[in-house]
């Protein structure tokens, strides 16, 4: 019946929400040659058709006219690897970004700790509303707001108070999403507090909860 309807999204360890190590962390700036500039960060599989990752690599062509220091860190692999780099190149960026290749999960904390925000790049299709991302999670429980298109429960997860929500598909309005969070340091801290906050609601000790009342 409806009322024993419950919604339980993706979720996260307490231990995720420890920040790794400073020292750690300014170790790998140095050896990624970041420097002091913006980093955005993606990081999941290198996939058009199920996670869009050619949108951001526009978004982020729009993002370097107005922010040319700014650095997209690309953490991860997949089938579309390649295409995305040879997309990069056309665009003229390619210089900009970083790629990684895959990394342990238990060191994604380091490379979100060396992000300004996030990316979970999407189209609005059928996959895309029934897929809950982890990454955003993850992401949140590090601190590290969110930009994301308003697809599925992904508004729910992120919320105001936490991340940028924009049309989906729209490479304009992600690359508007990203400059709003590289350009306002105010704006920025405010949202990585409030995703502290969410992501503490989202670990599993508290969704567990929910599942327990499914049974009472």
């Amino acid at each position: 019946t409806p009322e024993r309807l419950r919604y339980v999204p993706n979720g996260i360890r307490a231990a995720q929400l420890v920040p790794p190590s400073t020292d750690e962390v300014r170790v790998l700036r140095q050896e990624l040659a970041l420097d002091d500039a913006p980093v955005v960060l993606y990081f999941g599989t290198m996939s058009n058709v199920a996670h869009g990752v050619s949108l951001l690599i526009e978004a982020f062509a729009l993002v370097l006219r107005d922010l040319p220091q700014a650095r997209l860190l690309m953490v991860g692999d997949g089938d579309d690897r390649v295409a995305l780099q040879t997309q990069a190149k056309r665009l003229g960026i390619h210089g900009s970004l970083c790629w990684t290749g895959r990394v342990p999960a238990a060191q994604i904390r380091m490379y979100l700790a060396l992000a300004h925000c996030s990316v979970d790049p999407v189209f609005d299709s059928p996959g895309a509303r029934g897929r809950s991302p982890l990454k955003i999670v993850e992401s949140l429980a590090q601190g590290v707001p969110v930009v994301t298109g308003a697809v599925g429960d992904r508004s729910a997860i992120v919320t105001q108070e936490a991340g940028i929500v924009v049309a989906p598909g729209d490479s304009r309005a992600l690359a508007d999403g990203i400059l709003r969070l590289l350009n306002d340091s105010q704006l920025r801290m405010k949202l990585a507090t409030g995703a502290r906050v969410r992501a503490e609601s989202l670990c599993w000790r508290h969704l567990a909860l929910t599942w327990l009342s499914l049974y009472e």
